[in-house]
């Protein structure tokens, strides 16, 4: 009997590991629930705003909206530090890329543009070595300033997305209410299940031991 009580104990305990390790997995999986993506998905919609899609809003400002213009701004950078100059063909890849929501960040390159074709002095280099020169002191500048711009705010959108993934996370490690309900019951259950084979162990040994043991008291509620 002692043995059969032994082993009744043994397996309790076992069925207790393996409910901390499902409940260990339900935490697991309510975390893995919690982590957001990169903001919403709007691929289908810089598709359509790659298309030129008239009918379509501008891309929302969002993380990847402004990882978005940040990539389209350098691609400017490139073309100017190339062409020495923002062509029209650039600046419509640049609307079509990012929508109407992060034109604004072009405007004052445009205008630096106007000017040189303004500015005397410029016509003044015209066929000089210094013209190209001129010409980045004046486009590249305000660029860099949309630039760091863009990469500021995208780095504001990144902190406010990891600490809301940190505080989904938090909220995550407790299991469901569903599932913690169902764990309490069961670690319950195991918990009565143990006590009562532990308590008719005791009473076997101090029996054979010789010890008058009064027999348990039922309370009936």
């Amino acid at each position: 009997m002692e043995e059969a009580l032994v082993d009744r104990i043994i397996m309790v305990l076992w069925r207790q590991r393996r409910l901390h390790t499902a409940e260990c997995g339900e935490i697991a999986k309510a975390i893995n629930d919690a982590q957001s993506p990169e903001g919403p998905d709007h691929t289908e919609m810089l598709f359509k705003l790659s298309q030129n899609d008239p009918g379509m809003p501008a891309l929302p400002e969002s993380l990847l909206g402004w990882k978005t213009a940040c990539q389209a701004l350098k691609v400017v950078r490139d073309a100017i530090e190339r062409d020495s100059a923002l062509s029209g063909e650039e600046l419509k890849k640049y609307y079509e890329t990012v929508g109407r929501t992060y034109a604004y960040l072009i405007d004052a390159v445009m205008k630096a543009q106007s000017k040189i074709a303004e500015d005397p002095e410029s016509s003044k280099l015209v066929g000089t070595g210094t013209l190209r020169e001129h010409i980045m002191q004046k486009l590249l500048p305000p660029l860099e300033v949309s630039i760091k711009e863009a990469e500021s705010r995208l780095k504001e959108h990144l902190a406010r997305q990891s600490a809301t993934e940190r505080a989904d996370k938090s909220a995550a490690m407790l299991p469901s209410s569903e599932a913690l309900d169902k764990i309490l019951r069961y670690e319950t259950t195991l918990e009565r299940q143990l006590y009562r084979a532990l308590n008719q162990l005791e009473r076997l040994q101090r029996t054979r031991l010789g010890e008058v043991i009064p027999p348990p008291i039922s309370i009936i509620t």
